[in-house]
């Protein structure tokens, strides 16, 4: 007998291990795997990208995210190197570090997608893989040394990529830079993204969306919650 409750309690346990992956497989399984597009507007033009959740679906529900919260409103790009990246999402304006941070989500940098030009990546801490927050980066080359692992075992997670406005990116590449607040390559004049907006899904002519700047807020702000 005890043998058997023995047994049926680590048959418990061995369920609730697994409760967590399960439920995270039911989660992405029920999720809208369709591309997402999304509008980021910045004082040097706009862009949009297109988020793949197939292949990222964390990647790409964490920027959605972090998006739905208004986060990325008023932020900078606080790292641009041109020929390599530009790199935002956690500073404001004034240098200020933003203090919402959702959950770190696991790396999925073996999902297929590469780090060429024109992608949007997660930056992550160098030495823990699985660390990526609400910083990202947009690829302004084919940066492949990206996808091989790193010394702590793992590459970048491409979660999209810009279908209109990469000109506005190489743009900001070639900015002039300098040293603040102990950070180098940081645009001498702040390049805001003064936000990010879902576009959605009804909006089928995303090109007459994209060269159509008026009203722009009042059609997204429709979007419903994720």
């Amino acid at each position: 007998y005890q043998r058997r409750v023995r047994g049926f309690t680590l048959g418990l346990i061995s369920m609730a291990s697994l409760l967590p992956h399960l439920v995270l497989l039911l989660f992405l399984f029920i999720q809208n795997v369709e591309p997402q597009k999304v509008l980021f507007r910045t004082t040097k033009g706009s862009f949009i990208a297109e988020l793949n959740p197939e292949a990222s679906p964390l990647a790409t529900q964490n920027f959605l995210r972090y998006i739905e919260l208004g986060e990325f409103n008023n932020t900078i790009f606080h790292r641009v190197v041109d020929k390599f990246m530009v790199q935002g999402g956690v500073y404001g304006r004034d240098m200020t570090l933003k203090t919402k941070f959702l959950e770190p989500i696991a790396n999925e940098w073996q999902n297929g997608l590469k780090n060429i030009k024109g992608t949007i990546s997660m930056a992550r801490h160098i030495g823990n893989p699985n660390s990526a927050t609400r910083q990202y980066f947009i690829n302004v080359n084919n940066n492949l040394h990206l996808d091989n692992p790193q010394k702590d075992g793992a590459g970048y997670t491409v979660f999209g990529n810009v279908i209109y406005g990469m000109e506005v990116i190489e743009r900001i590449s070639k900015i002039e830079t300098t040293t603040k607040g102990g950070l180098t390559n940081v645009p001498k004049n702040p390049i805001v993204v003064k936000s990010i907006l879902r576009i959605p899904d009804n909006i089928s002519d995303v090109l007459s969306f994209y060269l159509n700047s008026s009203g722009v807020e009042n059609v997204v702000s429709d979007v419903p919650k994720i």
